[in-house]
This record gives structure tokens, C-alpha cells and sequence, in this order.
């Protein structure tokens, strides 16, 4: 008898266990601009279309649910939440530093802060940035 509850125990905890699993796989995150890869039209313009190829290794941004990250050239040069208020869409960046920097430097945060209003067009599946506010510090 104690056998059989033992393994209906196991059993239960397994059985548990993967139902957990399961309902976990689905979940994604989202955020008002949809997911991916963003790439630059022109440099002139700071308007970037949806591709479905990777960026990162040339310029442009990766948009993951409620974040954003500009890449140029293989770095991560900035990163940001996506804020929805008043209606309106932004970056609100904070400072990135590389892993090398946090080992070799002298531990202090560098650079400034920005924060973009983001326009994104869902007919030609592109965001258009404008520059709202530069925070030193």
C-alpha cells in the first residue's frame, strides 16, 4: 500500500510538473510596437521597416515585447522600455554598457540618457523616431 501511494505521488508531482510546463511555453511578451527587426531606409531618416532578417551584425533595432535595443555593427549601443502615455509611443532609454567596460572601467555610470517619441506605421510596418529629451548625467 505504501508503495502505491508513493508512486501516485510521484506520479501527481510529475503529472503537475509538466502542466506547468506547458502553460508556460505559450506565453509571450507584447508591447505596443509588434516584435522583431527593425532596419534603417536612409540615414538621413530616422525611419526604420520591419525585416525579417537579423540586424545586428548592421544597424538598426530589435523589438522584444515591452523593449527595445539599437544595434550598430554587432553592439548593443542602447537600450530601452516602450512606454505608452497620452497616447503616445517612447523609448525610454538607459545607459548600456558593454561587459568589458564593467570589468576594465571605474564603475561609474557614463553618457546620458534619451528618450525618443516612437510613430510606428502599421501599413508599411515601420517606427519613425523623434529625439524628445537628452538627460545628463
Amino acid at each position: 500500500m505504501k508503495k502505491i501511494k508513493k508512486l501516485w505521488t510521484i506520479g501527481l508531482a510529475v503529472l503537475l510538473m509538466l502542466c506547468m510546463s506547458i502553460s508556460l511555453v505559450g506565453c509571450k511578451k507584447t508591447g505596443p510596437v509588434p516584435s522583431g527587426h527593425y532596419s534603417m531606409i536612409s540615414q538621413n531618416e530616422d525611419v526604420y521597416v520591419f525585416t525579417e532578417n537579423d540586424i545586428r551584425d548592421s544597424f538598426g533595432w530589435v523589438i522584444d515585447g515591452d523593449t527595445a535595443e539599437e544595434w550598430c555593427s554587432s553592439y548593443c549601443d542602447y537600450k530601452a522600455k516602450i512606454v505608452e502615455r497620452d497616447g503616445k509611443i517612447y523609448f525610454e532609454g538607459y545607459k548600456w554598457r558593454d561587459p568589458l567596460d564593467v570589468l576594465l572601467g571605474d564603475g561609474e555610470t557614463r553618457g546620458n540618457t534619451d528618450v525618443y517619441q516612437v510613430v510606428y506605421n502599421e501599413s508599411e510596418q515601420s517606427i519613425t523616431l523623434f529625439a524628445c529629451a537628452t538627460i545628463y548625467e
